[in-house]
């Protein structure tokens, strides 16, 4: 593969990915990711220490907002059930606490 080829690593984060990265960077390599938000932009790019290193990091506004999936929608609906159970538990053993004193 040539170095003028643009790399693009997904699950840069992870233990193999950023490996990946790093070796691709170390060898001269042009190398794309993308970054969720700023923040971790700013910390991939120190892990990095691409100063000089040809990196190139989007961020969702760069490439548009990823939709949610129905899968990730019912886990999100899951846990806002669960959560509001919990308060409703809290409430009815607060509610019963004060009944017996």
């Amino acid at each position: 593969m040539s170095q003028a080829n643009k790399i693009y690593v997904a699950g840069h984060r992870g233990m193999v990915g950023s490996a990946l990265v790093r070796r691709f960077v170390a060898g001269g390599y042009r190398v794309a990711m993308l970054a969720r938000s700023a923040d971790r932009l700013a910390d991939l790019l120190a892990l990095l220490r691409a100063g000089d290193a040809d990196v190139e990091a989007w961020t969702p506004g760069a490439v548009g907002d990823r939709e949610i999936s129905d899968k990730n929608l019912r886990k999100r609906a899951r846990e806002a059930e669960k959560a509001a159970e919990g308060a409703r538990l809290a409430a009815a053993s607060r509610d019963s606490g004060h009944a017996t004193e």
